[in-house]
């Protein structure tokens, strides 16, 4: 670690790295086109990487643990969602934490009559985790473009992910404001 004193005297910490030679001209190139140092550009990069990669499965369980609603259901969402992009898990942590969450199983079939009969008063954001049989992603477009027009004109986060099995599924999370919970007597 080094400290070094900028022209405007502030003083930065800084690590010294090593990158291949091919990556740090991909990176001399791009700093060129974009008008930008190669330290803000590196910089970017890793904190996208970082915004994208931090979070595990592991650490997905871990608020579910903290989740009474869904602390009873952990075989059931580990069965199928084990293996999810540390993106999925991330979006699902963004929706689920500090909520109060309910688990809905349900079909190609059934998700639009569930989502009609949520509160969408009170709820907060929805995942949905789609399992399918095979390559059927017009299923999945359809699903999406359903719940989407059922949610039209609410202020609700929607995050969703995917993955190919033997049967085909959806697990439901509807999270609802914490606020609005404990005024309703639920916690």
């Amino acid at each position: 670690m080094l400290t070094i004193k900028m022209a405007d005297k502030e003083e930065k910490e800084v690590v010294v790295m090593r990158i291949d030679k091919s990556i740090r001209d991909r990176l001399d190139k791009l700093a060129e086109k974009r008008k930008a140092t190669l330290t803000s550009l590196t910089n970017d990069a890793l904190e996208r990487f970082l915004d994208a990669e931090e979070c595990t499965f592991q650490d997905l369980l871990e608020i579910i643990e903290t989740i009474p609603s869904l602390r009873v259901s952990v075989n059931k969402i580990t069965q199928e969602m084990k293996g999810c992009p540390p993106f999925i898990c991330k979006q699902m942590i963004e929706i689920i934490k500090g909520k109060q969450v309910f688990l809905y199983e349900e079909s190609f079939d059934s998700i639009e009559k569930r989502m009609k009969e949520l509160d969408k008063k009170n709820l907060d954001g929805i995942f949905m985790h789609l399992t399918i049989k095979g390559d059927q992603i017009n299923k999945i477009n359809e699903t999406l473009k359903k719940v989407t027009e059922i949610l039209k004109g609410n202020e609700i986060r929607i995050g969703v992910g995917a993955k190919g099995n033997d049967h085909e599924k959806i697990l439901l999370f509807a999270a609802y404001g914490k606020k609005e919970c404990e005024k309703d007597g639920k916690n």
